[in-house]
C-alpha cells in the first residue's frame, strides 16, 4: 500500500503541462524526486497532510459553547470520549462542528473521525510549477553561476541569473505561498463572555 501521506502532490504529466512540452528522459528521471521535495515543502507551508485519502484522525479538543471544531472535514465520526474516558452520547455533527450539548466549556473531548482529503487543483499546479521552474532553469545557474559575460569584437552580452535559480533548488514562489495560505487549516476562535 502506498504511503499517501508522503506521496507526491503532482505527477510528471502535471509538470509537462506546466512546461508545455514532454519531459526529456533525464528530466523524467529527476521528476519524481523533485516532486517529492516540492510536495514536502507545500505540505509544510499549508500545515495539512494533503493526500490522506480516507484517513483517520484522533484529536483532543476543547469544548467551547457546547461544541468543538474538527480540523479536517469529517466523513464519519467514529468516537467521542470525555476526559473521564466515558463515551459521549447525544453529539451531533454540523459540518466541521461537533455539537456536544450539556458539556461545560472547561471540558475536553477526544474525537476520532475519518475524512477524505483530495488534492486541490491549485496545490497540484503549484507543486508542478515548482518542479517546472527547476527543470527550465539554465544549467549554468543550476551549477551556481550568477552572471556570465560573452564578447565578440565590440559586441558584449551579459546574462545575470536570478538568485532563486542558482543551485536549482525547490522553492515556493510568492504565488505558491498564497496557494498554501488558502489551504491552511482554519480553526475558529470563540470568545465566551459571561455577564
Amino acid at each position: 500500500m502506498a504511503d499517501v501521506q508522503n506521496s507526491p502532490l503532482a505527477e510528471p504529466s502535471d509538470v509537462e503541462t506546466m512546461l508545455r512540452r514532454p519531459l526529456t528522459p533525464a528530466e523524467n528521471n529527476a521528476a519524481m524526486d523533485l516532486l517529492s521535495q516540492a510536495s514536502a515543502k507545500m505540505r509544510t507551508a499549508c500545515g495539512r497532510p494533503f493526500g490522506w485519502a480516507g484517513g483517520t484522525d484522533t484529536a483532543t479538543l476543547k469544548v467551547t459553547g457546547g461544541q468543538v471544531f474538527l480540523p479536517e472535514p469529517p466523513t464519519e465520526v467514529i468516537s467521542v470520549i470525555d476526559e473521564d474516558g466515558s463515551t459521549v452520547t447525544g453529539w451531533r455533527l454540523d459540518g466541521q462542528w461537533l455539537k456536544v450539548p450539556g458539556m461545560s466549556s472547561s471540558r475536553f473531548v477526544t474525537v476520532t473521525w475519518t475524512h477524505q482529503q483530495d488534492i486541490p487543483d491549485d496545490v497540484r499546479g503549484a507543486v508542478a510549477g515548482m518542479v517546472a521552474r527547476v527543470l527550465a532553469t539554465d544549467p549554468r545557474a543550476i551549477a551556481g553561476m550568477s552572471q556570465q559575460t560573452d564578447s565578440a569584437g565590440s559586441v558584449q552580452q551579459t546574462q545575470t541569473f536570478a538568485t532563486w535559480a542558482q543551485g536549482g533548488q525547490i522553492l515556493l514562489a510568492p504565488d505558491d505561498y498564497r496557494v498554501a495560505a488558502a489551504h491552511k487549516p482554519w480553526t475558529p476562535r470563540l470568545w465566551v463572555m459571561r455577564a
